[in-house]
């Protein structure tokens, strides 16, 4: 049986008394309902808060509170069912939040959403001035494997999300002077639109490719002065194959050698800044760049200039035969060491 869509406005405004006030905010979702409580302000201060909420199959709300001291929202446990979930999306529309939602702890600055699950409690910190737009489904629009290595991280605003937001903010502001029936057509686009969301968000494969890049490049940073760097070694400590170290950075457009080779030449030019005191041999030789020559091309081909320019403009200019001009013959580096 279909749900009826139904329209609330609740605003309020007044003084925070010297025992606090809280605030009780429920959410119809089909048939079932999320529960948040809020803390407001501080004793003495003004606080004015708007709630609008479009309750349907799928609902949307609107929340704009204003006061001193911030405010505190957490889910009440009658809203914790475990074998009947909601799924919902939050956003911060004009200051971040701090956001705890099951084992995360972060801070969802605007142009961010990110997706929860009733199932675990949650906490929002909001400050002064805040306005959070929310999205809640009662069907299970995505398993639970797919969605869960999102749940509580800070997601980017693109696309299918952004037109999300807009239909939501746009809707609420609105509801109040459509018929039933443009109501409950609003509240199925945005169940259209949700759906589109969620079956795009990355699944536990990607989450976990994602995670081992990171920690792949974490291994590359602290190993970019060792010669011997390269694929198969990176491969062998994360214990997967060559093959899968290549298609997780070829995601990116990228290769392991080649984010191997700019990180070097990152490296050198900070020192080649940094460092006068060093020659171009010395620094080919901390970074296992090759020689002096061959660092120019592929130092050119990233910065636009010779080491030496970079030298020149940016302080006292070495001279000797290690800076890099036509004349120059590097020593004590080799080409072999170079990724490539």
């Amino acid at each position: 049986m279909r749900v009826e869509t139904r329209f609330r406005h609740i605003a309020s405004d007044g003084v925070v008394p010297a025992d606090g006030i809280r605030h009780r905010f429920t959410v119809p979702v089909g048939r079932r309902s999320l529960n948040w409580a809020a803390r407001i302000g501080v004793a003495g201060a003004r606080f004015r808060t708007s709630r609008r909420l479009v309750a349907s199959y799928t609902s949307f709300w609107d929340i704009d509170s204003r006061t001193r001291g911030g405010q505190v929202w957490e889910s009440e446990p009658d809203s914790h069912d475990a074998a009947n979930p909601v799924t919902y999306l939050l956003a911060p529309v004009h200051s971040p939040i701090r956001l705890r939602h099951g084992s995360a702890d972060v801070e969802l600055r605007p142009g961010f959403y990110t997706v929860c699950s009733s199932d675990l409690p949650i906490t929002a910190e909001c400050g002064d001035a805040n306005r959070v737009v929310g999205v809640a489904e009662a069907a299970d629009l995505a398993p639970r494997g797919h969605i869960a290595p999102t749940l509580g991280k800070p997601l980017p605003i693109t696309d299918i999300g952004l037109l999300l937001l807009r239909h939501v903010e746009t809707t609420v502001h609105v509801a109040g002077s459509l018929t039933p029936a443009a109501l409950a057509a609003a509240a199925d686009a945005a169940n259209g639109l949700m759906t589109a969301l969620l079956s795009g968000l990355p699944s536990a494969v990607v989450a976990d490719a994602v995670a081992l890049r990171d920690r792949i490049i974490t291994y590359i940073e602290a190993r970019l002065r060792d010669p011997g760097l390269d694929i198969r070694q990176v491969a062998a400590a994360h214990h997967v194959s060559p093959r899968t170290v290549y298609r997780i950075f070829e995601r990116s457009g990228d290769s392991v050698a080649a984010h191997i080779r700019g990180r070097r030449l990152d490296r050198c030019r900070a020192e080649i800044i940094d460092r006068p005191d060093l020659s171009l041999a010395t620094i080919c030789a901390r970074w296992a760049v090759g020689d002096a020559k061959h660092l120019a091309g592929k130092y050119r081909a990233r910065f636009g200039e010779s080491p030496y320019e970079t030298r020149q403009r940016t302080g006292p200019v070495r001279s000797g035969p290690d800076d890099h001009r036509p004349r120059a013959n590097p020593r004590n580096c080799t080409l072999g060491n170079f990724a490539h």
